[in-house]
């Protein structure tokens, strides 16, 4: 006789993903913020700067929580794997 176990792991999608990041975004939980990010391959780029690292892209963040009052999305676009806010 065999016995199997099953375990079933919830995985959010990416809008669900991306809406608790910006939560947790506004509400300046920047640990929250930084558990979500990826360790491996991580990457962000924008016109003024460029992240290799999740720790300090993270620390760069941080040091905006001063500097934010809000969070406003205005419009999620999503699909599977994909998800941007406005």
């Amino acid at each position: 006789m065999y016995r199997f176990s099953l375990y079933v792991i919830a995985i959010a999608g990416a809008r669900e993903i991306v809406e608790s990041y910006a939560e947790a975004f506004g509400r300046k939980d920047f640990s929250r913020m930084r558990e979500m990010l990826h360790d491996t391959n991580f990457a962000f780029k924008c016109p003024l700067h460029a992240f290799h690292s999740s720790d300090d892209f993270a620390a760069f963040l941080n040091g905006l929580g001063p500097l934010i009052e809000r969070i406003e999305v205005k419009k999620v676009i999503a699909d599977e794997n994909d998800a941007c806010l406005l």
